[in-house]
Parts: C-alpha cells; structure tokens; sequence
C-alpha cells in the first residue's frame, strides 16, 4: 500500500483470469491491508483456500463483474471469506439484572469501555426455552456508560437474570465490511461466515452455492446485509440463503435469496454466547425456497423474540415461532407442499402473529389437517414448553384461495399440552376465496383450555353460511368472544284483527359460536288502536326471525306495513 491506498489483490499476484489459484495473493493483500479496504477488481478470481481473519477484513469488488469463485475443493476453512472475533470472559455480575432496565451491575469495575459489547450468558440447557436444550437465556449489550461497577446500556433488558445463573463476556471482533461482488461455491459448506463480530455490514453481494449456507451471521451484534442476490439450491440437508444464528439487532435490507429450504433462516447452535435473537428485522426483501421441500421459506425459530418479517415477498410461506414475533405488511404466499402460509411451531408465548399482510394459497391446507393460518393443526406447537400467555393475531389482512372446500378454515388452532392463556385475533380480514367452512376452528387434545378473548370481526368477502368460529366438542365456545356485528331488515304487516306478525326466519350470512345478542328496531306505528312494536321472534346462532306485536295484546284494528330492522352480535371482549 502507498499513502494509506487501499490494498489492490493485482499488486499481490493476483490474475482474475478464472484458472489460477489467487488464494495466496488475497491472504497477502489482507495482511498488508491492516485494517484498510482490499480492492478486487474486475475479474473472475479462482480461490483453493478459505480467506480467513481475525483481523478486519474489508472487500470491496467492482460489483457482478468481481467473481470470487471458490468452486473447487477448498482448504484451511468451512467457509470462503470467514471473519472471527473473540468472546472473553469478565466480571461476574454482582446484583440481579432486571427486564426493562438499563443498568447492569458487577461484581466489582468491569473490564469495559463505552462503546463495548458484552454478552450475558447462562450455560443452562433449556434455560430461555424448553424446545431445545441449545435455547439458552442471555442477551447482547453495548456500554452507554460506566460509572464503579455499575454499567448503563444502549438498550434496556429483555429479561431478567440472576447474577449467581450467567456469566458475562466481552466481545472482541473485527470490523467487516464486504461489498460489490460476486461469491460462488459448490461443496464449500458456505460463502460467508462472521463469528462475534460488530457491526457487520454486507452490501451488494451477489452469492450461489450448493451446500448448507450463503451467509451465516454467528453471534453477531448489529449485523447488516443490503441488497443479497442469493442463491442456494443446497445438497439435500440444512440448505439456506442468509442466517442470523444468536444475533441481537440485525437487519437484512432488499434483495432476492433462493434457498431449497429456508431463503432465511433464524435461530442458531450451541456455543459460549449462543442466545436468542432479538431486534431482527428483515424488510423489503424477496424470499423463495423449493416448492417441494415441505418447509417455508421465511424461517423463525424458538430462540426469538421481538423479530419480524416488514414488507417482504414469500414464496413459500413462512413460520411462527419463539416469543413476539410478527411478519408485518408481506406478500405471503402459501408453502409448496400443504398451501400453509403461516406455520407455528416452537411457540414459548407473547403476541405472534400477522398484520397488514396479503396471503395467497392454491393449496388446500385441510388437506393435512391444517389452516392456512396453523397454530398445531396436526402438530404439538402449542404443547406444555409455551411458558407465557399466546395470543395468535391476525389483524388488517387479505386472503385470495383457490382450491379450497367447504371443510378449509382460514386459521386453525390445536391445544396439545398447554396450560397457559391462549388467546386468538382475527380482526379485520378481506377474502377472495371459492369455499370455507369456518374462519377459526379450535381444539383441545391435552392441556388446559383457558382464554382471555376471542375476537373474530371485520370480516369482508367470506361465502355466506362460514361458521365465525367452530370449536371441536365446544371446548373454547364459552370464553369471551367478539364476532361480526350482522344487520338486516324485513317488511311485516300489523294486519287488522291480529295482535302478531312473525316474519321470516333469516339465515345469518355468517354463522355465531352460540347464540348471539340481538336487537330489533325501526319505527313504532299505531294500527288502528295500537302501537305495532318491532321485535324478535326465534333466535338462534344462525338464524333470526324479526316479528311485529301489538303494544297491549289486543288486536289491531286497520292494517299497516313497516319494516323491522334487526343486529346481532357477539361483543363480550
């Protein structure tokens, strides 16, 4: 390098010619570098050995036209670039770190500056879930400030952590920025991989391969990929496109990833630092994975929370799972296999669910026992591991389904073990569909049914005769629920010489859980020599009969015609 220029791979020997090994001239370029940019010019660069750093490694390419081609058999690493950073154990806490807070209190003036990030772990199987033993309590912090033992974070606590249970370590990582080029693999296990690290960013990178994965954040806090153009068609076993394993505050950006499985999958392995995600946020994106592959495409697993899916496009649905978490404002389309959009499995509580999205399924879901919504139609999602009170939503969506029968249901919900509160939303939903038999349909195989609120309301587009909600042996029918407001009128005579008017017994387009409550109005006439009052004759979660009596019983004495208007509801939430 000459005057702090960035390192150029041609100066290190480099060809970019396809056939040469330049493996040795990235390693030279990256030593020298120190910490500055490695330029890789325009040139299809053949790598035998794995770039790997523990220092910063900062790529920058000529975009598509800049191939990084590490096709062949590779050595000296799992992963074509790899960038590695260290997690050191300090100071052991000296209090109780409490959820909702910003301080964190050691045992004694903790090895730390402002602006560090420490990891506090608890090495207990099972610790933050009981799905997995590898789902571990502990959380990512930076330093805001220090002041003796007492450190304030950037971020306040998700959880809760007795000092005597975890330990904490300092993480020492590399600054890595990759940009603008085209990375290629085949029996590589992956193209990408960051290990502790910071502040990762990943910006225009273009990525194919046939193996387990394209890029794997591993434990990394604040990780960035913009504007991925991935490509995974796998080798038949964990195949996807970008993983965020037991990182906290990361972002994926834009872009189009492929992957057999899961264009995206979240979760992790087992580690000293491996905690749940958090804060994780994948916005703008494209996902599609193989039809055939019977799994989604937008992955979530148990160790999450407060993770979401914002404006993207899916192929191939996607899952639920873990605690808060939300795809918000999607395209959603249903999974190959059995047309499911949303899958839940996993779930340890909170509010999981759906707002603002658009699902689009050409499978029928009931074929497999399943919803186009599933929380464990044929599964054990919602067995004794969700620890905290579930409330599935649905909230402001629109459903187009082909290929449906009149035995399809829109959400479907099994209870297998749980005892905690189980709650269900569906509340606001636009239809374009050729058959149904009901919005929500509930069960119990084992556990306790016990519920807050029911909501299902706002509906548009349903067929008439849909059952609201249809729950196997009545097991969730006497809860609080709020169901569509329905409203209707009818023409009935006062005739002379009578004191009743029953009219016509109406079909509810939509069909209650049990009896709603009902109301009739319209305008009070006199009949001759008595009021004609509007009111209700046979009531049924179905039906509804509007009905004309005289104020006093007597009959009246002319003939008159009003019309009697009337409004069910369930409205107990």
């Amino acid at each position: 390098m000459i005057n702090g220029a960035p390192a150029n791979v041609l100066d290190f020997g480099a060809v970019g010619d396809g056939v040469a090994d330049d493996s040795a001239a990235f390693i030279a370029a990256r030593t020298a570098a120190a910490g500055k940019r490695i330029y890789v010019p325009a040139g299809t660069y053949k790598l035998n050995q794995a770039i790997t750093s523990s220092e910063d490694l900062i790529l920058e390419g000529d975009g598509n036209s800049t191939i990084l081609d590490f096709t062949g058999t590779i050595t000296g690493g799992s992963y074509g670039l790899e960038a590695t950073g260290t997690a050191t154990q300090i100071q052991n806490l000296g209090a109780t770190a409490t959820v909702g807070t910003y301080t964190v209190t050691f045992a004694s003036a903790p090895s730390l500056s402002v602006g560090d990030v420490f990891v506090i772990y608890n090495p207990t199987d099972y610790s933050w879930s009981p799905w997995r033993p590898v789902y571990r309590a502990g959380e990512w912090c930076q330093v805001l400030s220090i002041s003796g033992s007492v450190v304030t974070t950037t971020s306040p606590l998700y959880d809760t952590y007795l000092a005597a249970d975890v330990s904490v370590y300092k993480i020492t990582g590399p600054k890595v920025s990759l940009r603008n080029f085209d990375i290629r693999g085949t029996t590589v296990l992956g193209l990408i991989k960051t290990t502790l690290c910071i502040d990762v960013l990943i910006e225009n990178v273009k990525g194919s391969l046939a193996n387990n994965s394209v890029v794997y954040f591993d434990r990394c806090y604040k990780p960035t990929i913009t504007n991925p153009e991935m490509s995974n068609i796998g080798d038949g076993g964990s195949d996807y496109g970008v993983v965020f394993g037991n990182s906290q505050h990361g972002k994926m950006i834009g872009g189009n990833v492929y992957s057999r499985r899961h264009a995206v999958a979240i979760g992790g392995t087992d580690a000293i630092g491996c905690v749940s995600v958090r804060d994780l946020k994948v916005i703008g994106a494209t996902l599609k994975n193989d039809p055939t592959s019977g799994t989604e495409a937008a992955d979530m697993h148990g160790n999450m929370e407060d993770c979401e899916y914002q404006d993207c496009t899916i192929y191939g649905g996607g899952l639920l799972a873990g605690k808060d978490n939300r795809y918000v404002d999607c395209k959603i389309y249903g999974e190959g296999v059995n047309g499911i959009c949303l899958y839940a499995g996993e779930i340890l509580g909170g509010r999981i669910g759906a707002q603002g999205c658009e699902f689009i399924s050409y499978i029928n879901p009931i074929l497999a026992g399943r919803g186009v919504v599933d929380f464990g139609g044929n599964s054990d999602a919602l067995n004794a591991n969700v620890l905290y009170p579930l409330t599935g939503y649905v909230e402001d969506c629109k459903w187009y389904g082909r290929n449906l029968s009149s035995s399809s249901t829109f959400m479907r919900f099994r209870l297998d073990g749980a005892t905690v509160t189980t709650n269900f939303v569906i509340d606001g939903l636009t239809v374009d569909i050729d058959a149904i038999s009901s919005v929500l349909r509930s069960s119990v195989t084992s556990g306790t049914a016990a519920c807050d609120f029911i909501v299902i309301d706002n509906l548009a587009g349903f067929p008439a005769g849909t059952i609201l909600h249809n729950s196997t042996a009545s097991a969730y029918y006497n809860f609080p629920h709020r169901c569509q407001k329905q409203t209707g009128s009818q023409s009935l005579t006062a005739t002379s010489g009578t004191n009743v008017t029953s009219g016509t017994t109406v079909s509810f387009k939509y069909v209650y859980p049990r009896v709603p409550s009902a109301q009739a109005g319209g305008e009070t006439v006199i009949a001759g020599n008595v009021a004609a009052l509007p009111c209700l004759g046979t009531l049924t979660g179905s039906t509804i009969a509007p009905r004309l009596i005289s104020a006093d019983a007597t009959n009246w004495s002319s003939t008159i015609t009003r019309t009697v208007y009337w409004s069910a509801s369930i409205d107990e939430v």
